[in-house]
């Protein structure tokens, strides 16, 4: 298991704290993010997110998409634009002395997430059992968000993926064109 990036974030944030009691400072914000997904997206197959991995498997006409697991799993995924105005909201009300969490507030289960994107895509799909669902759950209480900073994301995930792959489909090959940071040189 990968701990690093659970780990940076982690630490940033405490590098926050640390400024705010050093220099007694009261104008900040600390967002956590959940799975967020949208125009734009990472759609690199070497390390995409799973939204985009399987966009881009279905693309590539992947017959069937095999997903790892039983579709159990659920997940809190947020489209871009709901997440990008909570991150002005909070820039703009502060997030006091904590952290707000900026996700739909909904948990989906990869089942879910692969039958909406099925209900306007046309391709066949497998869950193969063998591989590991995992973590069963990691959905984000919002409600400290929308008290805070009136963070309400109103992008359904249906909307959202349709809105996702419509973009991808024009810009399929632009992840060549962006510089990769986390491939080693």
């Amino acid at each position: 298991m990968d701990l690093y990036p659970g780990w940076a974030k982690r630490v940033a944030e405490m590098q926050i704290q640390t400024y705010r009691i050093q220099y007694n400072l009261s104008n900040y914000a600390v967002v956590r993010p959940c799975n967020v997904y949208g125009p734009g997206d990472n759609f690199d197959p070497d390390n995409a997110m799973v939204i985009p991995t399987l966009m881009q498997r279905i693309y590539r006409k992947e017959n069937p998409v095999v997903v790892w697991g039983d579709g159990s799993a659920v997940r809190d995924f947020a489209f871009s634009r709901d997440v990008a105005e909570g991150v002005i909201l909070a820039l703009y009300y502060g997030t006091g002395s904590g952290f707000v969490n900026l996700g739909s507030g909904k948990g989906y289960t990869i089942r879910e997430l692969v039958e909406t994107l099925h209900s306007f895509i046309d391709f066949n799909y497998v869950f193969d059992t063998t591989k590991p669902p995992g973590f069963p759950r990691r959905v984000m209480d919002i409600s400290l968000a929308r008290k805070l900073i009136q963070y309400n994301p109103t992008t359904s995930l249906r909307d959202g993926l349709k809105e996702t792959w419509d973009w991808f489909v024009k810009n399929h090959d632009e992840y060549l064109e962006r510089q990769n940071y986390f491939k080693s040189k």
